[in-house]
């Protein structure tokens, strides 16, 4: 199925701002303040951890409130 709205979330042709990751980040850092947003990278936390969230959680300041026990194992990307 092919989506030509360029009004709908699922539209992912070349000119969406969806695909340029750079024009996204850019309208979320005007929109929020450049130190408001934090990005993560997807492939280093698997990696060094094998899920994003213990990264998000410390960079959201709930390390106190979720210990590893209460989340690891969970989520896990198995490929």
């Amino acid at each position: 199925m092919e989506y030509n709205d360029k009004e709908s979330h699922t539209y992912m042709q070349p000119d969406s701002w969806l695909v340029d990751y750079e024009l996204r980040l850019r309208s979320y850092r005007e929109s929020f303040g450049h130190d408001n947003v934090i990005v993560i990278d997807y492939d280093r936390e698997i990696e060094k951890h094998g899920s994003v969230l213990p990264s998000f959680i410390d960079r959201i300041g709930a390390a106190q409130e979720f210990m590893p026990d209460e989340w690891e194992g969970l989520w896990k990307n198995k490929s």
